[in-house]
């Protein structure tokens, strides 16, 4: 006898799948682009200036002077259990710190501490051959759908084909592997963890 045939296929998912695919590729070739264009900050003197504004932060109050006898008795009570403020008006002194505020506090520390830009090593040139690699997908795959008519959601072709461009991106990303070899990947993209939480610490 003639047994049912199962309705799932290959890229048989949520449309939103796909579409968070595509906000990655923007958020990263957002970071890219400012890569290239020597937008990011980068180096030691980075790490000490950021880890000048979140010490001044991890004090209480935004003030541009980072008291670490305020921060290590910050330090204690949340690792007492205690509240994080002795008084009132340090709480208040906190909650005014905004995004405005901690952007300034950044500026300020970077020019303080002559901070350079940086463009990420070779990060930019690897990111140019991804750009490569999306574009001749999205080119060979959509214009394969609209050859053969199945350029429609509603065709099961459609998301079969999102399906395999999606797995040949995901092969064919194997050069950014070497960032993954311990001194090599280092020695390439120049980045260094800050090893500190959101409350500078």
């Amino acid at each position: 006898h003639i047994g049912k045939c199962a309705p799932a296929h290959p890229g048989f998912h949520a449309a939103w799948i796909y579409a968070l695919e595509m906000l990655r590729c923007c958020l990263l070739y957002r970071a890219a682009y400012l890569l290239e264009t020597k937008q990011a900050f980068g180096g030691e003197k980075e790490i000490l200036a950021l880890e000048d504004v979140r010490l001044d932060i991890a004090d209480g109050s935004l003030d541009g002077v980072a008291d670490r006898k305020q921060v290590k008795k910050v330090v204690k009570s949340k690792a007492s259990g205690k509240t994080k403020f002795d008084d009132a008006e340090a709480k208040v002194a906190q909650e005014l710190i905004d995004d405005d505020d901690i952007a300034a506090a950044t500026a300020a520390a970077r020019k303080k501490f002559d901070v350079e830009r940086r463009k990420g090593g070779y990060m930019p040139r690897f990111m140019r051959y991804d750009r490569c690699v999306v574009a001749t997908i999205v080119i060979l795959g959509f214009g394969k759908m609209a050859y053969e008519g199945f350029l429609t959601p509603a065709h099961w072709m459609f998301w079969t084909t999102l399906f395999y461009m999606k797995m040949v991106y995901g092969l064919l990303s194997f050069p950014f592997l070497v960032f993954s070899v311990p001194l090599v990947g280092k020695g390439m993209h120049h980045a260094h963890a800050t090893a500190y939480d959101q409350s500078g610490t």
